[in-house]
Order: C-alpha cells, then sequence, then structure tokens
C-alpha cells in the first residue's frame, strides 16, 4: 500500500508539471516559466521518495512479478523525463507531443496501481481499492483535459484535433467518475457530491463552455486560469 501511496503522489505532481508545461509552450515561454520551474521542483522531490521506496524494497520486485514489472516500465519513462525537460526549455518541442509524453508517463505509473488491486488477496479492501483506481483515472483525464484547455487559453486558440480530443477525455472523466461511485463507499459519495457543488466545479465548467463557444480571448485572465488548471 506504500506503494501505491508513493506512486499515485507522484502522479499528481507531474500532472501540475504536464498542464504548466502545456502553457509554457503554447505561449512561447511568455507565461508560466517560473511557476514550471518551482513544479519541477515539487516533482523531483516526490520523484527521489518513490525512488527511495523502489530501492529500500527493490528484492521483493522481480522481473517476473507483475508490480515489478510495471515498475520497470515506468522507470524507463522516467529515465526520458530530463531530456524531455530540455526541450521545453528550448521550445524545441510541440504542446501536444509534451503532453503526450507526460500521459504516457503517468498511464506507466497508473498501472502499478492497478497491478497492486489485481495483485490483491484481501476481499475487504477490494471495493476500496477499485473506487481509489478509478478515482485516479478520472483525475488523470482532469489533469489531460487542463493541460489541453491551459494550451488553449495560453495560445488563444485551439486545433478541430484538440477540440474533439478535450470532448472525449471529459466523456472519459464522466466514466470513471461514475465508476468510482459504484465502489465508494456512502461517506465517500456524499463527500464527493458536495465537492461536486463547489466553486473549483462551477469554475471548471464555465472554462469548459469557453471551450464549446470557441471564446478563447474571454477575460478569464492569466491568473485566474492558473487557479483552475495548475492546482
Amino acid at each position: 500500500m506504500h506503494l501505491l501511496k508513493e506512486a499515485s503522489s507522484l502522479v499528481h505532481e507531474l500532472q501540475k508539471e504536464r498542464g504548466m508545461t502545456s502553457g509554457f509552450l503554447a505561449s512561447k515561454g511568455l507565461k508560466f516559466g517560473d511557476a514550471l520551474k518551482v513544479q519541477r521542483e515539487k516533482s523531483e522531490n516526490q520523484l527521489s521518495q518513490y525512488m527511495n521506496y523502489i530501492e529500500q524494497h527493490k528484492t521483493k520486485m522481480s522481473a517476473a512479478d507483475l508490480i515489478g514489472r510495471d515498475v520497470a516500465t515506468a522507470q524507463s519513462r522516467l529515465d526520458m523525463l530530463p531530456s524531455l525537460r530540455q526541450q521545453v526549455d528550448s521550445q524545441s518541442i510541440k504542446p501536444t507531443e509534451a503532453i503526450a509524453f507526460y500521459s504516457d508517463l503517468i498511464k506507466a505509473l497508473l498501472v502499478i496501481t492497478s497491478s497492486i488491486n489485481i495483485d490483491n488477496t484481501n476481499a475487504a479492501i477490494s471495493p476500496d481499492l477499485s473506487a481509489y483506481y478509478y478515482f485516479l483515472q478520472a483525475k488523470e483525464r482532469a489533469g489531460i483535459e487542463r493541460a489541453l484547455v491551459n494550451g488553449a487559453f495560453s495560445s488563444g486558440q485551439v486545433s478541430a484535433e484538440v477540440f474533439q480530443r478535450i470532448i472525449r477525455i471529459i466523456s472519459e472523466q464522466t466514466l470513471f467518475f461514475d465508476l468510482f461511485k459504484v465502489y465508494a463507499t456512502p461517506q465517500q459519495q456524499s463527500l464527493f457530491s458536495q465537492t461536486e457543488q463547489s466553486a473549483v466545479f462551477g469554475q471548471v465548467q464555465q472554462f469548459r463552455n469557453y471551450i464549446y463557444a470557441n471564446d478563447y480571448q474571454h477575460n478569464a485572465t492569466e491568473c485566474r486560469a492558473r487557479a483552475h488548471f495548475v492546482h
């Protein structure tokens, strides 16, 4: 379960880094530069904690073991992160390509959480693990949405392809949240319902409406954009 915590915490920081990277690239480096540097430090701190855990327990992770193989796959992608960041800093990579890299990396880390669920033999906690897994999947779709929409507002435009991807990601996000509710406890369902009624969710819908209306020049300031897309 500690591995689940470390992997999901790293995913959280990389999701935020992905969103800022998208805005930085889409704005040709004019926005999010300082914030991206700070976020990378947070990502690195969490990566260090994750790697320390892996190092301490590597003898228990065999190449023939499901979780061990998934950890190795994720590591191969983590090894490419420094090179990706260099390309971002030099503006030599497209926003969509950077988003795809982060998404593949995060997907590899999320596979670890799935394997932990599969490897679990305690029936009592199976519903909790399933609820957590589906919540992480929904949260990842929300992260991709933030990155794509952040890029749209930073550049003032969006291609038809990206627009369709945003619509698809929103649909997938809704599906995974629905699956989360199936396995969640009544208390978790109640808390999530309250969150759905919050101002943050209302702001999410507001930004979606701007996208649906092709209104990328709306007076949603960079400060407001960061409040939604970065946190």
